[in-house]
């Protein structure tokens, strides 16, 4: 079972109360992405922890787009309750469905959140066109998909248990 210290230090952040919730954007993606670590961690897969860890450094820059809207952070804590939650119940497969669909609004957030900003910049309206190109996503750029294998691997069940 993952550290009880580190487990209940995820629920009190990612479960408080909307009132009481972090409001900076900087905080809460550092947050996220200690959430998101500590959930790869818990498979007790090393490989795929430093897979996670090397992706997460590439992207980091992109990502932080999605705590630029103070609505996007909150659907983020309630997606990450929801998270905590099915894990605490001992729920692999619906914590499995439940975060799959999480990172995917996530990355159509950042998508929508960049292209507007990309548009802005065009237009002169609110950024330089250097700012929008150093963003790191040039226009109609997509990004490919993680292949998904379709088999289920026991990394899930392994993962809820040690949290």
């Amino acid at each position: 079972r993952g550290e009880p210290a580190a487990r209940d230090s995820l629920r009190r952040y990612w479960l408080a109360e909307p009132g009481r919730r972090d409001q900076d954007p900087a905080s809460v993606a550092a947050r996220d992405e200690a959430f998101h670590t500590a959930l790869v961690e818990a498979t007790g897969n090393r490989v795929m922890a430093q897979m996670h860890r090397d992706i997460t450094d590439r992207i980091r820059t992109v990502r932080r787009r999605d705590f630029t809207d103070p609505a996007r952070m909150d659907v983020t804590f309630d997606e990450h309750g929801q998270i905590l939650r099915s894990i605490g119940r001992r729920k692999a497969d619906q914590a499995c469905l439940l975060l799959r669909a999480h990172v995917e609004a996530s990355r159509a957030a950042v998508r929508r959140i960049t292209l507007h900003r990309l548009y802005l910049a065009r237009e002169g309206k609110g950024g330089s066109t250097e700012a929008a190109a150093a963003s790191g996503v040039a226009a109609g750029e997509r990004r490919r998909p993680i292949p998904r294998t379709g088999r289920r691997s026991g990394h899930a069940q392994g993962a809820v248990a040690r949290l």
